[in-house]
């Protein structure tokens, strides 16, 4: 078939995102045959998900949507991963309660393409992104009063807890790699065990209120503009983290959520 419409043997299918105004835009597309506009009219028909009557008010643009009703669906058989008629629904659904629309559009023997397109009002924080353990770590920027470096003999103990002389101040110090519960080895020393050989270590100095503290990190990679997604799940059980981001390598990272952290000072 592709062949003899000329083209490569193996398909194509590419994903995109990019940011229109206030919205980031996602694309996903493939080369393929397109939608069969006349077999959805078809099934949607006869599984009594519109009549008659309002199928021939539909556009090819509107008909096309109908594979995102509840229960329409093309398996001939129903198993656990296809044909309840419920995936592509519950997907329109979930970006619609974002604020965001799902457009599909296809072309006969060119390809589909899905859009779908969610407000950056509602779902962005620019924030600065620290190594952690091997792990990297959004901290939001409107937290952030500066970074500094702090050598190990600047640490001093009060009352079981590690501070440092900030600006005439003394502020409390906090090691992000304990706080999520990485082991002691992969974290900063103490200042205790020879910190006359321990180089300095990234701090970064963040404030609420009327509060400062100092986050210990390992390194500093720079800022970034992170689409959140809420804790879900057993997730919601991560204390410090006020939600996830996706990096642009495709890995996971947690947004440190700094107010919770003031509360235990």
């Amino acid at each position: 078939m592709r062949e003899r419409l000329k083209k490569q043997r193996r398909g194509k299918i590419k994903l995109t995102a990019k940011r229109e105004r206030n919205f980031v835009l996602i694309k996903l597309s493939d080369d393929g045959q397109g939608i069969d506009i006349d077999e959805i009219r078809a099934i949607a028909l006869k599984s009594g998900i519109i009549t008659k009557e309002e199928l021939s008010t539909l556009s090819p643009k509107e008909a096309v949507m109908l594979i995102t009703y509840p229960g329409f669906s093309k398996a001939k058989k129903v198993t656990e991963a296809a044909g309840r008629g419920v995936g592509l629904n519950a997907s329109r659904i979930k970006v619609e309660s974002f604020g965001g629309t799902l457009d599909i559009g296809t072309r006969t023997n060119q390809g589909t393409v899905f859009s779908i397109k969610l407000p950056l009002t509602m779902a962005t924080v620019q924030a600065m992104l620290v190594g952690v353990a091997d792990e990297a770590y959004c901290i939001p920027l409107s937290y952030i009063a500066e970074t500094i470096k702090v050598s190990p003999q600047d640490i001093k103990t009060i009352e079981h807890h590690e501070v440092i002389s900030y600006r005439e101040t003394v502020l409390p110090l906090l090691r992000l790699a304990e706080k999520f519960g990485f082991a002691a080895s992969r974290s900063q020393p103490p200042a205790s065990d020879n910190s006359s050989r321990i180089p300095s270590m990234p701090v970064v100095v963040v404030e609420g209120g009327s509060k400062k503290a100092d986050l210990v990190v390992e390194s500093l990679l720079g800022q970034q503009e992170a689409i959140i997604k809420p804790l879900t799940g057993i997730l919601k059980g991560i204390k410090g983290a006020s939600g996830t981001t996706i990096l642009g390598t495709g890995k996971v990272a947690l947004i440190v959520d700094v107010p919770s952290f003031f509360s235990i000072w």
